[in-house]
């Protein structure tokens, strides 16, 4: 047995969950676990999760001895991230791979497909994140990534990068539900890529700035200056957000070059994705299923596909070719989005 990429990312994902759980447990959030006890959890979290995947397997070769020490390196690496930018907020975790399936019975993840047909979605959350204050909650979850991920409108539109948006609708109904009489609003959904980078010392280099950097969570976020600044209190005006995808003007408003979305613009995108799964679900149920991969830039449906020796796409063969997607603009995207016109395929 030998780690692979999948390994590495469902072992630190395991790894975060269990750092987070064990603090708790402990009495503390994740920004005010003292050092000593840190190194401690870590160390319990590294055992237990490393004897759930068979100690003597992943040591068994010089390769996976590596690989463990890198599961170790970039579990500390994202601990130390994940406080920092948890310093800059006012938001805390309140819960670490929340599940959701029909037994959680979430209405917005019951989808009609016909008239005596039901889709239910279910997944796992990584992170949800909570703030509140005057009878209002804000939500936000947090996605971790082993590898490079960022929230492209484009993808979204297409129907390829769903699953964020509809975790954050499946987050806020699960706080609604739980407090009933309290306003629900959406404040971010973020990826946060887990990795240990290489930092270039150079004269002046402030090498835990440079870090963060390239650490930095990429998403969307709520523009209602009344959110924003609950997610990164120290965000000035004419300065950038050091962890998240914001940057504010110097007359306090966020820039053009901020991820960012009005409150109009997350309900059309959660009513967007939830149509989107519904054609999805109805085009399952009618048994479409050509081999009809899409084209986006240089990038493939079949790039990383594992099922690529069964399906026999080959673009050789003239009876297979790639489906291209459409380059859009940016503002075109949020029309349609906004006029609720789900993309058909066509």
């Amino acid at each position: 047995y030998t780690f692979r990429t999948l390994d590495l990312g469902i072992i630190l994902h395991a790894c975060v969950e269990t750092f987070g759980n064990l603090a708790r447990e402990a009495g503390y959030t994740l920004c005010t676990v003292p050092e000593e006890k840190e190194e401690e959890l870590i160390h319990i979290c590294l055992e237990q999760v490393m004897e759930t995947y068979g100690n003597q397997i992943l040591l068994s070769t010089a390769r996976n001895r590596y690989m463990a020490k890198r599961v170790e390196k970039l579990l500390r690496r994202s601990i130390w991230a994940i406080k920092e930018e948890l310093k800059d907020s006012d938001f805390e975790p309140a819960g670490f791979e929340v599940s959701f399936d029909s037994g959680s019975f979430l209405d917005s993840m019951c989808l009609p497909l016909s008239e005596d047909d039901r889709m239910y979605l279910m997944g796992k959350i990584d992170r949800i994140d909570l703030y509140s204050e005057n009878g209002q909650i804000l939500v936000r979850i947090v996605d971790y990534k082993s590898g490079s991920k960022s929230f492209d409108l484009e993808d979204f539109y297409y129907g390829l990068q769903l699953q964020l948006i509809l975790y954050l609708k499946a987050a806020m109904e699960m706080q609604q539900k739980e407090h009933p009489h309290m306003t629900v609003e959406p404040a971010a959904m973020l990826y946060y890529q887990m990795k240990d980078p290489l930092i270039e010392k150079n004269e002046g280099t402030d090498l835990e700035d440079e870090r963060l950097k390239e650490l930095k969570m990429s998403g969307l976020v709520s523009a209602e200056e009344q959110i924003y600044l609950h997610l990164d209190r120290n965000l000035e005006p004419g300065c950038r957000s050091r962890m998240l995808p914001m940057e504010r003007k110097k007359d306090g408003a966020l820039s053009a070059r901020s991820s960012a979305a009005d409150a109009r613009q997350f309900a059309a995108l959660t009513e967007y994705a939830a149509k989107k799964a519904v054609q999805i679900g109805r085009e399952i149920l009618q048994g479409k299923a050509e081999k009809n991969p899409y084209q986006k830039g240089e990038r493939t449906a079949c790039d990383f596909c594992a099922y690529s020796e069964a399906c026999g796409f080959d673009t050789r063969l003239n009876s297979c070719s790639v489906r291209p997607l459409r380059k859009q603009n940016k503002d075109w995207l949020w029309q349609e989005i906004l006029d609720g016109r789900v993309y058909d395929g066509k």
